[in-house]
């Protein structure tokens, strides 16, 4: 197993950690409309920045914004069927909001959107 696969699984391990306790309440109102999860494997990288406000505003596909600041995002290439994720680094186990950027945009990386 090459270290790109190794990481995705990884990635694949956190979230699903991350998804054994309840989750919190969402600070922004629920997505009404949802596409499922259409892509089975892809490559993901994680690319943690200090500040990915400025980063996300050039990508299409961001995950919100809250009071002008991105959160994170991320970015699907289907020529290499990679998919790159863009955000803060969490700071433990227990960052909730840092986890559920990296599900959710986990969830794009997989081919699901929303509103």
């Amino acid at each position: 197993m090459n270290s790109r696969t190794k990481q995705a699984l990884a990635l694949v391990a956190i979230a699903l950690l991350a998804a054994c306790e309840k989750a919190p309440t969402p600070e922004v109102a629920t997505y009404k409309e949802y596409t499922d999860i259409e892509r089975k494997n892809v490559t993901v990288q994680v690319v943690f920045l200090d500040e990915p406000t400025r980063y996300c505003e050039t990508v299409v596909g961001t995950l919100r914004n809250e009071k002008s600041e991105y959160l994170g995002c991320s970015t699907y290439s289907k020529s290499k069927n990679k998919c790159d994720i863009v955000m803060r680094k969490p700071t433990n186990f227990n960052d909730e909001l840092h986890m559920e950027v990296l599900g959710h945009e986990l969830m794009h990386c997989l081919g699901a959107n929303h509103e």
